[in-house]
């Protein structure tokens, strides 16, 4: 492919969105990390969410449709075209 494929939405964002200062992407995980949770919420330990779900590309990849600060990882078919 063209485009870098992850097996989970975590590494995908922790890869494609390293330095993202907003955490869009890491904060729009299932299971949120501390740096995503009101001061008053309890910590979260993230855990990796697979892409084998039902209607998914089998990996995660780069949501391109959004700018760097709001983008997520997304395993949405039909993949993007190459």
């Amino acid at each position: 492919t063209a485009w870098n494929t992850y097996s989970t939405q975590e590494e995908c964002c922790k890869t494609a969105f390293r330095g993202q200062v907003s955490n869009a992407c890491l904060c729009s995980l299932e299971d949120k990390p501390t740096i995503c949770l009101r001061p008053t919420s309890r910590a979260v330990t993230s855990t990796a969410v697979t892409a084998t779900g039902v209607g998914g590309a089998g990996s995660y990849y780069r949501d391109y449709s959004k700018g760097w600060g709001e983008g997520t990882c997304i395993n949405d078919l039909p993949l993007p075209i190459q």
